[in-house]
């Protein structure tokens, strides 16, 4: 990944790291944006593997934060899953019934 990539890829992942952080943890701007910009340091190009903080997407590294490794499996654990802030929350249930055509 040459410079300007890198860079690149940095920006938006602070930003979706920031996004996370406000919708789901409820911190302000500046607070999010703050530990946006601390999670996603920018580190040397030489230093070797500096790419790999990317192998995950920020969404997911910023519910780590907040809720600890077991985040999904907890909400899933409450019967609730809202991860979609354009959708309203869902219940989860075992009991699915397909249809067949």
């Amino acid at each position: 990944m040459d410079e300007t990539e890198y860079a690149a890829t940095l920006l938006a992942e602070r930003h979706m790291y920031a996004w996370t952080l406000q919708r789901y943890g409820q911190l302000t701007a500046l607070a999010a944006q703050e530990k946006a910009n601390a999670f996603y340091a920018y580190t040397a190009a030489d230093v070797p593997l500096r790419e790999l903080v990317f192998h995950n997407q920020a969404w997911h590294w910023a519910m780590l934060a907040l809720f600890g490794e077991r985040y999904l499996v907890s909400a899933i654990g409450s019967n609730t899953l809202n991860l979609n802030p354009c959708l309203k929350p869902m219940r989860l249930s075992m009991n699915v019934t397909c249809k067949r055509a």
